[in-house]
């Protein structure tokens, strides 16, 4: 933020469990208005300037560019072009994707939770192959969530939010899921009890 070729007028970054996003404008000028962006990944990181190490800064959660519009705003009788984006989590982007179709499990299969996962967040299950694949990682996990089988327990209904499916399966185990820094959905059995918590 010192620096002197800092260009961000405003922002807002806001990381929930189920959702991450940002706002935030950039002083503007032609080359950057004219390009597209849409699409391109942004990473916020945040930290603070050492006075012996420097700038100490840790990444966030990648987001995706989802929107972008420049805008001329007037400063001291001056137009200034300035330059909005706004972008979204993984959750966020899951979240947006529908089931194409409706999905029903037969009462013999065999699927796992942990299968349904990672089919979900891979875009390999049938109601969500036009989605985007996200890299899904098991940090930790319970002893459910590579044993139980929910058969025909679980359904995704056609137009149904691809984040609901992956929520409601979650749901079955004691794991949660988080979105790290390398952009992958990241699932773990928390350390809830004790004196090392690994929860929140």
């Amino acid at each position: 933020i010192s620096s002197s070729t800092n260009r961000i007028l405003k922002s807002v970054h806001i990381e929930q469990e189920w959702s991450q996003a940002a706002d935030f404008t950039i002083d503007g000028d032609s080359t950057l208005a004219a390009l597209s962006l849409e699409g391109y990944t942004a990473t916020i990181s945040v930290g603070y300037n050492d006075a012996s190490a420097g700038d100490e800064y840790s990444a966030c959660a990648p987001l995706e560019v989802v929107a972008m519009a420049s805008d001329t705003i007037l400063d001291r009788r001056q137009g200034v072009l300035v330059v909005g984006f706004t972008a979204a989590g993984v959750f966020d982007l899951m979240e947006a994707d529908k089931a194409s179709a409706a999905y029903t499990q037969l009462s013999t299969d065999t699927n796992t939770v942990k299968t349904l996962l990672t089919a979900i967040a891979n875009a390999t299950l049938t109601p969500f192959t036009h989605c985007k694949n996200y890299t899904i990682t098991y940090d930790s996990e319970d002893s459910l969530i590579d044993t139980y089988i929910p058969a025909d327990d679980f359904q995704v209904s056609f137009n149904e939010s691809r984040l609901s499916a992956f929520k409601k399966l979650l749901s079955k185990t004691n794991c949660k899921a988080i979105i790290k820094a390398d952009g992958a959905i990241h699932v773990s059995n928390p350390t809830v009890s004790g004196t090392t918590y690994a929860y929140e």
